[in-house]
């Protein structure tokens, strides 16, 4: 697979995944992916402070794979 390809397909999924993510947050809970079926539920009113390192750490994460995305991408250009 070329470079542009794996980037125009990871920024696609990390951003689809944006608006779930956002609805996540405006609820009030984020759901982690643990295993395949399994998900770990943190709630803002039960566990305050590891709902926003989680939100953070996230939002930081889907950041990242779309900068590398369209890294890749400009790097296939050159």
């Amino acid at each position: 697979m070329t470079p542009s390809v794996s980037g125009l397909l990871a920024s696609g999924i990390a951003a689809s995944y944006v608006p779930s993510l956002r609805g996540q947050i405006r609820d009030g809970e984020v759901r982690l992916p643990v295993g395949g079926v399994t998900t770990l539920r943190l709630r803002r009113d039960e566990h305050p402070l590891a709902f926003r390192l989680c939100a953070a750490a996230m939002v930081m994460l889907t950041v990242g794979l779309i900068v590398v995305g369209v890294g890749m991408i400009a790097k296939s250009f050159r």
